[in-house]
Parts: C-alpha cells; structure tokens; sequence
C-alpha cells in the first residue's frame, strides 16, 4: 500500500543508532510494578449476571491530600437478560456498602466473595430498571497495576486508577466482564477545590461545591468496557492541541493534564501526538471517538494506560504515544473478547508503533524499529502469542509474547496477504457492527483478515499464534565456479514443541562487487539445499535484509574462488559431514580433540590439491570440539560443534 503523505514533520525518536532499544520506551505497563504480582481469574465466569449493562452514573469523592479513601454512590440503568430475582455486581469485600436503593426504596442485599447479590421480586426479561448502590471504603492497593493508587509527585498528592485487568471492582461497584459493554456513563467527581480530575469523554461542567471541594462532570457516549473507566485527581495544568482529520476537519481536541512541574517541558514533546494520530486515522478508518475528545493524563508511572479518549501517560515519548493512541482503535473501540485474545489489543499497538516511523518518518528509521521489533520478539524462546495462563499478570502481559511477538505476527500477516489487501481487512474489521464498540477474539479477526486472499493463514496461525517458539536457521552455502548451493537447516527454539515453521527465506546475494541480487527459498522440511547458477561471484549472504520473517539465523559459507591459503571450515555447527576448504591444502595433519583435551581423532592425513575436503564425524557425541591442523610451514586450531 502506498500511505497518504501528510504535510508535517515528526519529532525525531531520541535512541542511539543500534545501541538503544526504543521498545523501552514504548510498553503500555511498568514492567517492575507487577513482576511478582498475581490476579485472581475473572471476567469469563460461568456465573450469570441476568442483566446488559445500558449506563452508569458513577458520583465520587475523593480526596489526595488527606487519604486513599473514595466514597459516593453507582447508579445504573440495566436491562433484565432473564426472569430473576437476584442480580449481582463486582465489588472487593474489604469495600463496604451502605445501602442499594430502586426508585428511594431500598433493596436488600448482601456483599460476600467479592458480588454484591441483590434482591428484588418481578424482575422480568427484557425489562428495564434502576437501581443506586452507595458504598465507602480505602480501596485495596496490591494486585495488577496499581488498581487504584495514592501517591506524591514533586508539587502535590495525586490518586489515579487503572482497573487493567481485573481491577475495577477494587474501587467501584460494576459489572467486571468482556462480555457486555457500559453503553454511556457519566462521572461526576468532587476533589479538592485547587485540582482538576481527568477522566473519560468530554469535560461537560464544572461546579463549586463549597469553599473546599469542586465537582468535574465528565460524560461519554461511546460504549465502554468496563476496565476503561478511569479517573485521576491531582494539581494537574492543562493545554489543548488540535488534529484536523476527515471527521473532525476544524480539529479533534487534545486534552493534556500535566503536573505544573512540567508544564513547560510537556508541550514540546506532546506535539508529535497530532502527526500521529493523523497517520493512524489515514490507514485504520475514522478516529473512533471523533464526537469528544483524545486526550493525556500524566500519572506516576513511566509506562501508560490507554484509558478510553484519555490515555494515562508517564511520559511522552513519541513511541508511547503512538502506542496508547493505537489502542483507541485496538483494545478501547474494539476490545479483545477474552484475555487469551489479549495479543489483539497489545500486539496490534506495538505494530502500530513501528507503523508510523514508516508513516511518519524514512525507510531507515522504519527497518531499524523493524530490527528492534523483531531482535523482542526472539527474546522468548519459549511460549506462545495466545495467553495460556491469564492468573498470572507477568505471564499475560509478556511483553515478548504479546507485544513484539505479537506485533511481528501482525506484520508477517501483512506481509504474506500485500499491503493493500491487509490495510482494507483491517478497516473492515475494525467497522464490521460485530466488532466496533464491542468485543473481538481471535478467531474473527483471521476470519477478517482471509477476505479476499486466495488461500488460508491456518498455517502461519497454527505455527506462530499457537505454536510455541519460533525458527532457528542456520544457512550454510558455497560457490565453486558458477554453482551457487545453498542449504537451510531449521530447528526451533522450542523443538520439543514446535519443531519445524513453514516461512519464506529471502537471501540477499552480494557479490564482490557490492552488487545485491536476490533470491527467495520456501523450505518444506528442516533440511532444504538448492542450487544457483550465478554469472557473479557471491562475496557474502544476509538473510531477510528487510526484516518480514520472525526467525534468528546464523550464516555460513565460502567462495571457493575467492578464497586463499586461509583454512575454513563449514558447515559449524556440523551434523555427520564437515568441510574444509582453502586452495592450498598440502600434506595437512587433522587432529580432534574433545574440550577436556582427549583425542577423539588422530592423524587424520589431507594430501589433497582440490582445496575441499570432506571429514566424516557421524560417530562423534555432540558438543565442542577444536580440529589442529599440522603441516610443516604452520599448525592451526579451530572451533567446532557438533
């Protein structure tokens, strides 16, 4: 796909070439906050709700500079799914609740195991009803995240949340799922009087509650899960930046809280969120909640959490930027349907990323991503991009598996399908009614992805969703006059559990000249040879040059017609046959040893003038060895393994 060009320039990435890694910058989550935590599994009970979610009103106090107590009142529209007389809520049981009201008569209740059960005879299916659930308490602040979070930064106290994964219900009666969505809330918030609070949607008033304490109403009209509400209340400065896209032409706003201590600092490194989210428009469909706002929220973490049309920011490095802007379509508009499918929230804002250095910035920048991108998503020699333990948060947010791995994944599905092809499968999906402002699973998004495309991604699938581990190369070749051979041997990086990948192997051919010539091989089993007629002579092998396969490689090989007196062995590591090669081999003497100094072989005599001799080692054990080669004029030692 050719991009839209756009008429801006982007803010330069700040990393040393080839020496640091810009996916440090990049990761929604603060890798140290929750290495050692655990998340108890919820979100796909078997536990029925009996009722749709149709909107929440959530009124709030909260106060940072006297405690981590929040207190007020949850009122809910719902709709009855069944003839019942029971509904519940989430809610932690250290939390306590005052009371549950439906039209000023209260309702009885009780609050075990973390559900609110409530009582009401004649409730009826498709029926609709409210009720109000008023509640105090000091929210829990182990788990997750930072479920919810009392903290200082240099000028004043803040409180913020992040119910990412199972957090919610640690700080506010809901119906913690991905299975329904919250059609509209509105949230008012009363904090101290000097504070602003950020939070979901628009900013639609403003009220003096008495001389201490002030009141933010925030409204959104766009379906929300429930783990993206959020709020944040601190000594917050504001300033607003404008992006003109198709669907807001006089500009989409952009909200920034800051702390005043960065208030000076902030803007000039936010302003690269416009060129951004301009690109991401241009190829993924309308900004998907064009009728409010984007906007940034700083919090105490160097990470950031895509909060539906507010993202949570520790930063704002450009990376991060396009990371937790990309989720507004990725993971907010449309939300992966369990967490298994996390990796289509993760993965997807990690591509995006790379993205836009090819949007936004030159082939360059966008193959040196590209290597960095791929170099993390190597990292895991082990595990798969489906998330096969969701208790553990440092095994669901693997940032290797469902980030880089992830994201290399979505690339290659790029790759394999064209560009133009893969670029209008996603706008489908993401406008397709079954997934906008809803839920997708992986299943669905392959489905989206094969229209159009003459053939399945069963295989690239089932090796590199599914499968465990990915490929390892080793590609040994040679050229004697014209004859080019070249042989791909391929092991996993888990053979136990995925021992061979069906992938394209482009190699780029430089010859001696510095001329580039290229071939494509398509391996069928582990060991592949093939043979080339080549007029030029081959100085060196690169494989995947432009970095589209998510495998590592080692490369190997020697032009016999240009070699010298140099000895060079090959294939290393070697399997039954090692070959030597140098054109004046004379009279040599060949001596293996073993790493503890035994002599495995012993005179092995080469009195031979073509340059290319075989040694059969089928009989010797695996492991490390060092041939010496003896002769009158020199005597040489060299590694190998077997």
């Amino acid at each position: 796909m050719r991009f839209l060009l756009l008429s801006v320039v982007f803010i330069q990435f700040v990393f040393a070439k080839a020496q640091t890694n810009p996916f440090e910058h990049v990761q929604c989550k603060n890798w140290e906050t929750f290495q050692m935590a655990e998340l108890e599994r919820r979100g796909l009970s078997t536990e029925p709700y009996n009722y749709e979610i149709l909107y929440h009103r959530l009124n709030l106090s909260v106060f940072p500079r006297v405690s981590a107590d929040i207190f007020g009142s949850v009122s809910s529209y719902i709709k009855l799914s069944s003839n019942t007389d029971t509904i519940r809520f989430d809610l932690k049981n250290n939390m306590v609740v005052d009371s549950v009201k439906s039209t000023n008569k209260h309702l009885g209740f009780t609050h075990v195991s973390d559900k609110i059960n409530i009582h009401k005879s004649g409730w009826i299916k498709d029926a609709i009803d409210s009720l109000t659930i008023y509640y105090h308490g000091k929210p829990t602040t182990t788990g997750g995240f930072g479920y919810f979070v009392r903290d200082r930064h240099a000028t004043d106290d803040i409180i913020h949340t992040l119910s990412q994964p199972y957090g919610a219900f640690h700080w506010w009666p809901c119906k913690q799922t991905l299975l329904d969505k919250i059609d509209s809330i509105d949230l008012f918030i009363t904090t101290h009087t000097d504070m602003k609070v950020a939070s979901n949607g628009l900013l639609v008033g403003e009220r003096q509650v008495n001389s201490l304490n002030r009141e933010f109403h925030w409204k959104h009209r766009y379906p929300i899960a429930t783990y993206l509400v959020a709020i944040a209340a601190t000594n917050y400065s504001e300033y607003t930046e404008y992006a003109k896209i198709p669907s807001r032409p006089n500009g989409l706003p952009i909200l920034n809280y800051v702390f005043p201590q960065f208030d000076t600092i902030f803007p000039a490194q936010s302003d690269t969120t416009v060129p951004i989210l301009q690109a991401l428009d241009s190829v993924f469909g309308d900004y998907p909640f064009a009728k409010e706002k984007y906007g940034h929220a700083q919090f105490m973490w160097g990470g950031g959490m895509e909060h539906q049309t507010m993202s949570f920011m520790g930063s704002f490095h450009p990376d991060l930027i396009a990371h937790e802007l990309a989720h507004q379509w990725f993971g907010d508009a449309t939300t992966c349907g369990s967490w298994e499918d996390l990796w289509l929230n993760e993965g997807f804002a990690t591509y995006c990323t790379v993205l836009c250095r090819e949007i936004l910035q030159d082939s360059a920048a966008f193959r040196e991503i590209k290597w960095w991108f791929r170099y993390e998503g190597l990292l895991a020699r082990t595990g798969t991009v489906k998330a096969q333990d969701t208790v553990k948060v440092n095994d669901l947010f693997n940032r290797y598996l469902r980030y880089n791995k992830a994201g290399f994944v979505i690339h290659m599905i790029r790759r394999k399908i064209g560009d133009s092809l893969f670029f209008r499968n996603v706008r489908s999906y993401l406008n397709d009614s079954k997934h906008k402002y809803g839920f997708s699973v992986t299943s669905q998004f392959k489905k989206a992805m094969e229209v159009g495309y003459n053939g399945t991604l069963d295989t690239l699938f089932n090796e590199f969703y599914f499968g465990d581990g990915h490929p390892v190369l080793n590609i040994n070749w040679t050229q004697k006059g014209s004859q080019l051979n070249v042989e791909v041997k391929q092991s996993g990086s888990n053979p136990a559990a995925y021992p061979f990948f069906h992938i394209p192997v482009p190699l780029t051919l430089l010859t001696k000249e510095g001329k580039r010539i290229y071939k494509t091989v398509y391996p069928e089993n582990p060991n592949s040879s093939y043979s080339f007629i080549m007029s030029e002579q081959i100085d060196s092998i690169v494989f995947d040059e432009d970095i589209n396969v998510l495998a590592s490689d080692t490369v190997r090989g020697i032009n016999y017609n240009l070699s010298s007196d140099e000895l060079i062995i090959w294939p290393n590591p070697a399997s039954n046959k090692l070959f030597i090669s140098g054109n004046k081999i004379k009279s040599e003497i060949v001596t293996i040893i073993d790493i503890s100094g035994k002599t495995i072989v012993k005179d092995l005599k080469l009195n031979d003038d073509s340059g290319v001799h075989e040694i059969d080692i089928s009989k010797i054990s695996s492991g490390l060895y060092i041939l010496s080669f003896q002769n009158q004029e020199k005597s040489v030692k060299l590694e190998i393994i077997k």
